[in-house]
């Protein structure tokens, strides 16, 4: 938890471009979520990393329900990382890697969307093509580096995971 936030806080008041900035924690948040053992606590940090996230400073907000839609909400695409727990077979790791893969850029579309949504909503996008693709650009450079990043390093995390519970 205190990754996922120390580099939430720390790389959300670096600004790139107009309103963009790293969204790098996302990786922390997703493996946080899968390399928790305990039930319980897995949800309790995916449940409470996004109200712990709304004291950043530089949310920029029109009004409470797009503050809950495009700051809280997307962390909630990535619930299908809860049902991800590694196991210590071969054949079920390469299954589980590609079913990590699905999730994550299935996790990362929904997220697309939500913002495209609050875009012709809230930011006076009047329409879905042009909120679609302000969005993408936006969300672009997270992709570029976080989803490579994120499938790069999930085969070492799960080898630490296993040898963490050997013990």
């Amino acid at each position: 938890m205190g990754l996922t936030l120390g580099v939430y806080y720390l790389l959300s008041s670096l600004s790139i471009g107009q309103l963009m900035s790293f969204d790098i924690h996302w990786i922390f948040y997703i493996f946080g979520i899968i390399i928790i053992k305990d039930k319980s606590f897995k949800l309790f940090f995916f449940f409470s990393i996004p109200f712990l996230s709304m004291f950043r400073g530089n949310i920029i907000a029109i009004n409470h329900f797009q503050v809950f839609v495009e700051y809280f909400l997307v962390y909630y695409c990535f619930f299908f990382f809860l049902f991800i727990n590694p196991k210590n077979d071969k054949k079920n790791n390469k299954i589980q890697f590609v079913v990590f893969i699905l999730f994550l850029i299935l996790s990362f579309f929904i997220r697309l969307l939500l913002h495209t949504i609050s875009g012709i909503i809230w930011w006076g996008a009047n329409n879905f093509a042009t909120s679609i693709l302000l969005n993408i650009r936006i969300l672009m450079l997270d992709w570029i580096i976080v989803i490579p990043l994120t499938i790069i390093t999930y085969p070492s995390l799960i080898l630490f995971y296993k040898e963490q519970n050997k013990k």
